[in-house]
């Protein structure tokens, strides 16, 4: 399943980001939504970044979110959690 098949399924967007600060450029890719990790009864933001390459901070976001528990809106009544699956990639068949 790629990420942006797993995006759908929970029905969200995935955001990316550019910025350029005069000295490099830099992506970082997200869940539209605040996203966060569940670590060890802890949450931690979640994303991606990468200097220069849109496809390196997506997959950096990948990697952060492989096979943990994702929560989105974390204190609010409207709480989701997710398990993302560890076979989420970027492209499937060279094709995203």
């Amino acid at each position: 399943m790629t990420i942006f098949e797993y995006a759908d399924s929970i029905n969200q967007n995935i955001t990316i980001n550019y910025y350029n600060n005069n000295k490099c450029i830099s992506f970082s890719a997200s869940f539209s939504n605040v996203c966060e990790i569940k670590l060890d009864g802890l949450l931690q933001g979640a994303s991606g970044t990468s200097l220069y390459c849109i496809t390196d901070s997506v997959n950096c976001f990948i990697e952060e979110i492989r096979g943990k528990t994702i929560v989105f809106n974390a204190y609010s009544a409207n709480r989701k959690e997710y398990i993302v699956p560890n076979s989420i990639e970027l492209m499937r068949n060279g094709f995203i």
